[in-house]
């Protein structure tokens, strides 16, 4: 089972950040005597990372105003409320299931290690995959393929809320299930999707991903 790996998405799928984002957001924007950014319009730009959340909260893309979005919430306090119900029991039975857990996604990686981190989740996961200068982001298969390398697996389930990450699992090639419970609705997405809706039914998960993963296996035997 160590083979085959679970990676999750970050925002809307394990977490709900949207609260603290879009506070951090209103708060640049009151300092340019601006009003406060409405939560509805933000939380769809979330999947895409920190220059689209400058681009809907300014209606311009900035470097100077995303730097000082990541430097104020590199210091903000971080609550536990925001992880999804369920998720933590989900994540223990997992890695008592045999199953290899990682995190993939377009937070930077030193925001993405400290959200988990500070949320006592970190070390459920052995590896965390974020942006960096060099990495592009989701939907290129860059990082779930940095992860799959990395943790010397031979292919993987991506979990996660956008379109941009079931066209990420697209791209390389891996199965997606589609947590609905995060910030995109089922109409966005194209075609047939697995779909998760209740962290705590842990046995309907559990079911979806063995499927992925003994059809991973009988594929890999017919191209032998």
């Amino acid at each position: 089972m160590k083979k085959y790996s679970i990676l999750f998405d970050l925002d809307g799928t394990i977490i709900d950040s949207s609260f603290e984002i879009c506070e951090i957001l209103s708060l640049m924007r009151q300092d340019r005597k601006l009003s406060k950014i409405n939560l509805r319009a933000l939380r769809a730009a979330i999947s895409s990372g920190g220059k689209d959340l400058i681009e809907v909260a300014f209606g311009e893309k900035s470097d100077e105003l995303l730097r000082e979005f990541r430097d104020r919430y590199s210091k903000w306090p971080l609550s536990k409320n925001v992880i999804y119900p369920g998720l933590e029991f989900t994540l223990n039975r997992l890695k008592k299931d045999g199953f290899c857990l990682a995190v993939c996604t377009n937070k930077p990686q030193n925001l993405a290690v400290r959200a988990l981190k500070e949320r006592g989740l970190l070390e459920l996961f052995e590896g965390v995959y974020g942006m960096s200068p060099s990495t592009l982001p989701k939907p290129s298969p860059q990082l779930i393929e940095r992860a799959l390398d990395s943790l010397s697996c031979e292919n993987a389930t991506l979990v996660g809320d956008s379109p941009l990450d079931h066209q990420a699992a697209i791209n390389a090639g891996v199965n997606f299930v589609f947590f609905s419970g995060g910030y995109h609705k089922r109409c966005e997405f194209d075609g047939s999707l697995q779909i998760v809706s209740d962290y705590f039914d842990y046995e309907n998960f559990k079911n979806i991903l063995l499927s992925n993963y003994n059809e991973h296996k009988r594929n890999s035997k017919s191209s032998t």
